[in-house]
């Protein structure tokens, strides 16, 4: 109880059967073929100056391209992958020019909450869903009011094949100038908008998003604080702003909350002073809520 593991020696995890794996920032090196003989295909590497051995991921896939390396650019982990033949994902590379920054804190429990307090904190937080197993348990807290404005597109938290799963605090904080798309170019990319893209078994709390501005050409399920969201529980929040989804190939749902809601979701004590605009829309649904 209370050490801190700071280096993986050789041959550790061996042939253990492993799938995936996160590599926290504090730990410092990894020894050689630490991890091989498994059936990984993913590997997040938080630490952009950690030592790594040779061979340390040896014969997991037979083509070396179907492992993905996911850590920073210009890091040890991308020198790694670059060598070896692995498929890299930068973990900064950020929405509209602003690069992804880890948040301090571990997740783990309420009282070390990962704290959110800028652009680049919400960016991290996309980028690092799905390598993070969509943050299951894991805790967030919005420790400063947040202008988004510097975004330009901001990426939702969370989609269909990896929704979020965690706790977010918003601490009675404000998230102002949340956009995706413009009026003149619309997001064509994403079909889940939000503040969140899609969500289960999620609780958020306590937060304000204020002058969201979403304006989409392919959304199937758009809100300001999630596009879809599915069971778990919602209180206290409230959003404004404006969604125009012109989606005109099939229906789509949408709400000023949340687009689309699923299962057992709980919300109370919310609000929602959003201008949805459904263009094109047969067979879709607009809220003003949900």
């Amino acid at each position: 109880e209370g050490l801190t593991i700071i280096g993986i020696g050789d041959y550790v995890f061996a042939g253990a059967g492993i799938t995936s794996i996160v590599i926290p920032n504090s730990i410092t090196s990894i020894g050689e073929y630490a991890f091989a003989g498994n059936q990984l295909t993913e590997i997040t590497i938080n630490n952009s100056e950690i030592t790594i051995g040779e061979d340390v991921f040896e014969e997991n896939q037979d083509n070396s391209a179907d492992l993905t390396i996911y850590g920073y650019s210009n890091s040890t982990a991308q020198d790694y992958a670059n060598n070896y033949g692995h498929t890299f994902v930068a973990l900064d590379a950020g929405d509209g020019g602003v690069p992804a920054v880890e948040p301090v804190g571990s997740g783990e429990s309420e009282q070390n909450a990962y704290q959110l307090a800028t652009p680049g904190n919400l960016v991290w937080m996309a980028a690092n869903n799905e390598a993070n197993s969509g943050f299951d348990g894991k805790y967030f807290k919005l420790t400063a009011d947040i202008d988004m404005d510097s975004v330009s597109g901001f990426t939702p938290i969370g989609n269909w094949e990896q929704p979020f799963a965690g706790y977010y605090d918003g601490n009675n904080k404000t998230i102002g100038n949340l956009k995706m798309g413009t009026a003149e170019d619309q997001d064509t990319s994403l079909e889940s908008l939000g503040l969140f893209g899609y969500t289960e078994n999620a609780t958020i709390k306590d937060l304000n998003i204020i002058e969201a501005a979403i304006y989409t050409g392919n959304g199937n399920s758009v809100g300001v604080l999630a596009g879809e969201f599915r069971d778990g529980l919602i209180s206290n929040v409230s959003v404004s702003g404006t969604i125009v989804n012109s989606r005109s190939d099939s229906g789509s749902d949408n709400g000023g909350l949340i687009g689309y809601v699923q299962g057992e979701a709980v919300i109370q004590n919310s609000s929602s002073d959003v201008n949805v605009t459904v263009e094109n829309g047969e067979y879709s649904s607009v809220g003003g809520f949900a």
